[in-house]
């Protein structure tokens, strides 16, 4: 971390800020402009194509014209990406997925897996930066934007400080006993998740801009031009989740369901969402057929399902050809060039063990 508070100390020039389009990138490239700007610098939001999690050959082009580059909560990487983006710009990787393999070179990488953190137990994104931006300038009102980043990733027993201080300073971000506390800053997550459904990359730098712009003020989040787009978007996505529900576009398996959607918005992890709380003892497996051709599964469990989804990710995709597959224990996801038929074939095989 000490490596990360240089780097943000002495950044000069040019500066994009590469983010992950879930509501943790969002709120954590958000946080990393606010820092900037409280140090008197600046820098652009630059998203991957869809707000997906691995960086696109048209965004490292665009990379090129920066002096620098920081890249927040991509868990797509290797040693040979990072070197190219060195190449031409200063690179700082702030990341919390486990890597498979040792990553060092000429950038700072930040991951608290790589100081012994242990399997699963590594913070958000955006706690990570928060904390960094502790060491660098008052963030304390700014708890609120990781608090939402921290919630979206389902990491608020582990990070309970942030939240503990945004219920503290932002008492009517609390919710009712009948919801549970945590149902606003949920409902913040669902926008931010909206966003990017609807509008992939678009809607994701909305959401990084919405918080941006909102800095210490949460009400400005949900009241501004762009909280009031993302509420509609929210709308639009739940109808359209709803309608794939209601006609039950899904099949149960034993330890699995499986629903294949064709849509052109990425209501994906939304509908995955919304399945998890329908089947709590079992795993969940969404790909959109529209977006991704099948190439794409994205993965949840049940609240009351132990079953390990970055391990399950990791096996399906070392028995396909040219794909790759991890995330997190409750939730990962599995891309493949074998197309939708053989991704399915090793799905329903791993979840049958």
């Amino acid at each position: 971390m000490n490596k990360v508070v240089e780097f943000f100390k002495e950044i000069g020039g040019s500066t994009a800020i590469v983010p992950h389009g879930d509501a943790d990138g969002c709120a954590s490239g958000a946080l990393v402009r606010i820092i900037l700007k409280r140090l008197g610098k600046d820098g652009e939001f630059l998203f991957p194509d869809k707000g997906w999690s691995r960086l696109d050959k048209k965004l490292l082009e665009q990379l090129k014209e920066f002096d620098n580059v920081i890249v927040v909560d991509i868990g797509e990487k290797s040693n040979e990406l990072m070197d190219g983006i060195a190449q031409h710009s200063k690179l700082c990787w702030i990341d919390h997925h486990k890597d498979e393999k040792e990553i060092k070179g000429d950038f700072v990488y930040f991951n608290p897996h790589e100081e012994g953190a242990g399997e699963y137990s590594a913070p958000p994104a955006s706690y990570l930066v928060y904390q960094i931006g502790s060491r660098l300038t008052d963030v304390d009102r700014l708890c609120w934007i990781a608090a939402v980043g921290v919630v979206g990733d389902k990491a608020d027993k582990r990070c309970r400080d942030v939240i503990d201080k945004t219920f503290r300073l932002f008492p009517n971000l609390r919710g009712s006993p009948d919801y549970g506390e945590l149902s606003i800053l949920r409902k913040m997550v669902t926008l931010v998740s909206s966003g990017r459904s609807i509008a992939g990359a678009e809607g994701a730098k909305l959401s990084a801009e919405n918080f941006y712009e909102a800095g210490e003020q949460p009400a400005a989040f949900l009241l501004s031009k762009k909280g009031r787009f993302l509420k509609r978007q929210m709308l639009n996505t739940k109808r359209m989740t709803d309608k794939i529900l209601d006609e039950k576009s899904y099949v149960v398996y034993p330890n699995l369901v499986i629903c294949e959607i064709n849509s052109k918005y990425g209501i994906q992890n939304y509908a995955a969402s919304r399945l998890r709380m329908l089947f709590p003892k079992k795993a969940i497996c969404v790909t959109n057929l529209a977006l991704s051709d099948g190439s794409r599964a994205e993965l949840r469990r049940g609240r009351d399902s132990e079953v390990d989804l970055r391990g399950a990710a990791r096996a399906i995709a070392s028995k396909l050809p040219n794909s790759c597959g991890g995330g997190h224990k409750a939730a990962a996801g599995v891309r493949t060039s074998a197309g939708w038929p053989e991704l399915k074939k090793e799905l329903l095989n791993q979840f049958s063990k």
